[in-house]
Parts: C-alpha cells; structure tokens; sequence
C-alpha cells in the first residue's frame, strides 16, 4: 500500500484545558467555528463530589468539574467508545488507527505515558491517560497528537507509530479498574449539519439560574461520567454540589490546608474556577454581542473580568503554597475565594434578572428567532 498521510481539522484550545475528558473533544468540536453557539451555552454550571468513583479512582481530595458529559457532546460530535472486549481480537492496531482517521475520526486513545516521548512520565514511571491523536504520516512514521507536554503544557505532539503501538499494548495489558483503562479508544467526528448550530438563550439562561441557585438535575445533566456508578439518589445529595454551593466545599477544604492538614484540595479544582470564571466572562460577552445587550451587560461583564482574576491570582498562589508548604500562602488561596464569592452572587442575580427582562423584552424577537431555527 502507497505511504498515505491525513491531518484532520482540530483547533489547540485553552478555554477548558484541566480535565482531559473535555479538553480532548473540545479540540474536536471548536475545530468547526458552527459549533461555537453551542459550546457558549455550555459549560456553565459546575459540581463538586466528595466521593469514589469508577472514573475518578480513590481521588483524595474532592473533585470540582463542569457538570458537562458525554451526552453533551453527542449534540454536535458522533462519539463511540470501544473498549476491550472490542479490541481484544484486534491484531492490527496500527492499521485500524490509522484506518479510523482516514475515514475522518479522531481518536481519543489511553496509552502507558512511560512510553511516549515529550511526557513527563517518559521513561520514569507507568502512567495511563488519553491522547488525542488527530493525524497521521506514513513516511515519517508518526501520528499527530495532542496532549500536556513533558512541562505540563497542552500542546501539539508528534509520537511515532512504534511509540504509539508500546503505549497501547502497555495500557491494554493493564489491570486496572478506571475508565480510562477499560474504554482505550474513543472515536469522535463532527456531525454533518447543514448549518451553523442554533443557540439557545432560554437553555442559557436556565443554566445560569441553576448556577447562581446551586441547583441541577443531575441524571440528565449530559451523562456526567462520574454518574455511572451512584447508587442511589440519598447518596447523591450527600456527596455532591452544585453551582454557588460548590464553593462551600472548597473553602472547607483550603480551610483545612491552612491548619496545615493534608489532602482535601488539589491544585486542578482552583484551576477549573478559573476556567469558569473566564468562560462565564466570555459567554456574557457573547450573548452581550449576539442580542445587542451591551447597555445592560457592560458594566456585569467587566466586573465578572475582574473576578476571573481572583482567581488567576489564587491558582498562582495555590502552587506556590504547595511547592513552600506554607499555611500563610494558602490563607491568601481561601481569601481570595471567598472575595470572589462575595462579588459574584450578587453579579450573577441581577445578570439573571438582566437577561430575563430582556429576552422578554427588546432581545424578544431575535430569541425567537434562534428558537426556531
């Protein structure tokens, strides 16, 4: 067969970055700028779960996401997992690879980092997490990538096929239990609509209520992976938060970091406040622009700015304390959380307010509009 070479259209975004689960197909779908009105009426509403679970492992701190999930996704992606009762006949895995991409499908595949140059786990220690792999080249033998760099940085890859095949082999034989290593490759392409997607003010909307009221429904809130193994809904409301509320976890646990405690919090949920914060930043500027709101959403606009940089501050600082393992440096994490906290309760009420007398008011016609394409 001739050396054949594919590149598939993704775009290298920052806008949610700490989670791999949505990093990766969030490459994918802002690829296509027609998904951008969807991805703005997303993630807006955020949880926190003090629980185990299949997806997280024994994570030892509690775990603040974007109540974001697969069925999300599939509005706009077709998304299929194949796992290893699937792949467990498969004697080419290079060539189905390479195969799938041909036929237009990245991948999301799990491979054993120890294997992967560029990766801070190459060569030191057996470590199984997605890439996502968006191309390939026969000549040079290598596939496309994305993923965090050996300096901790989402970048662009390049591994080459024999690479690619030890990382796999390696996370195939693996006995582990977690979800990465159970469903090894992920197939996602974007869906071939005839237009642009349609925004939807009203979901918008509802979706910030829910934030600011610390309320979801969480069983259809686009099958949240770590959902899959709750058992009941007493256990739900135990373990989990939502919206505003989430805050009371996080303070709790910086409050036991600043008594010099272990555990509790890690670096990553103070970074995903930051990637809300910007994101609630961004939305409010696009739903400003779309329904000609700028005399109402201005000011709110540049305040929730503002407040996304409490936040740029306390990660920087969250990461100094860790590395100083100092108490004083962490009391200035949890107070600049609970600054933030206090500004944008109020904020995100009268934004609500704002939005709600507008879509019923002058942004009326061109809602409607949008609700019926």
């Amino acid at each position: 067969m001739s050396a054949r070479s594919k590149e598939l259209k993704i775009k290298l975004q920052n806008d949610v970055n700490v989670y791999l689960h949505h990093s990766l197909p969030l490459c994918v779908i802002l690829g296509e700028e027609r998904f951008l009105p969807w991805f703005y009426q997303h993630f807006v509403q955020v949880i926190s779960d003090s629980g185990e679970s299949i997806f997280r492992g024994k994570w030892p701190s509690i775990w603040v996401d974007f109540l974001e999930g697969d069925d999300s996704y599939r509005e706009v992606i077709d998304d299929v997992y194949l796992d290893r009762s699937v792949l467990k006949g498969q004697s080419d895995v290079l060539g189905m690879l390479v195969e799938c991409l041909e036929r237009g499908h990245c991948l999301i595949v799990s491979l054993d980092e120890y294997h992967l140059p560029k990766k801070a786990s190459y060569q030191t220690r057996h470590y199984i997490h997605p890439t996502l792999i968006y191309g390939h080249d026969d000549r040079a033998r290598q596939f496309l990538a994305v993923g965090f760099d050996d300096q901790r940085v989402f970048s662009a890859l390049r591994f080459g096929y024999d690479e690619v095949l030890a990382g796999y082999s390696s996370a195939f034989d693996a006995d582990e239990k977690s979800m990465d290593y159970q469903q090894l490759v992920r197939l996602l392409k974007p869906r071939p609509f005839s237009r642009g997607y349609p925004f939807s003010a009203r979901r918008f909307l509802a979706q910030l209520k829910g934030y600011v009221s610390s309320s979801a429904d969480f069983f259809s809130a686009g099958g949240y992976r770590v959902s899959r193994d709750l058992l009941s809904i007493a256990t739900e409301a135990e373990r989990l938060r939502f919206g505003l509320s989430v805050y009371d976890d996080v303070e709790r646990c910086l409050e036991k970091r600043v008594r010099g405690e272990a555990g509790g919090i890690t670096y990553h949920s103070i970074h995903l406040l930051h990637e809300h914060k910007r994101g609630l930043h961004e939305r409010l500027r696009y739903v400003m622009g779309r329904y000609g709101l700028a005399d109402e959403l201005a000011g709110p606009v540049e305040r929730l700015k503002q407040l996304g940089g409490y936040f740029y501050a306390a990660r920087l600082k969250f990461l100094k304390a860790e590395a100083e393992k100092s108490s004083a440096l962490m009391g200035q994490v949890l107070a600049h959380v609970r600054e933030a906290r206090a500004q944008e309760e109020p904020l995100l009420r009268g934004v609500c307010e704002q939005l709600e007398a507008a879509f019923e008011g002058k942004a009326a016609e061109a809602v409607a509009r949008d609700a019926a394409a």
